[in-house]
């Protein structure tokens, strides 16, 4: 079973998953460049959310075109990494910080 998209449609989805993919890989990028553990964690939950959204609004746009399916399940994916994600890098920082403190090295890194 084939459907037919419009061209405009075709090339904004595909504009925007693109975009994703590369805001996502800066995102990754910094996670290995920077050098401290304070400025690396920020790099792919910021690159991550936006390239997030970016796949998001055109995954929503296709099905809405298409009329396969409603937006549920798009929004449910989001949601559910938007809701994990800051609480993961949360933990990470966290034990970053008792690590420092059980260290007894006051030292912060810049």
């Amino acid at each position: 079973m084939t459907h037919d998209m419009p061209l405009w449609v075709e090339i904004v989805a595909s504009i925007l998953i693109v975009l994703s993919g590369i805001v996502t890989l800066i995102g990754n990028i910094g996670l290995v460049k920077l050098r401290y553990f304070r400025k690396r964690i920020h790099a792919p939950t910021l690159g991550n959310s936006l390239g997030l959204w970016f796949l998001m609004v055109a995954s929503m746009m296709i099905s809405y075109v298409l009329g396969d399916r409603l937006f549920f399940h798009e929004m449910l994916v989001v949601v559910f990494i938007f809701m994990t994600s800051p609480i993961s890098w949360t933990l990470l920082m966290r034990s970053y910080i008792l690590r420092l403190a059980s260290d007894g090295s006051d030292k912060d890194e810049n």
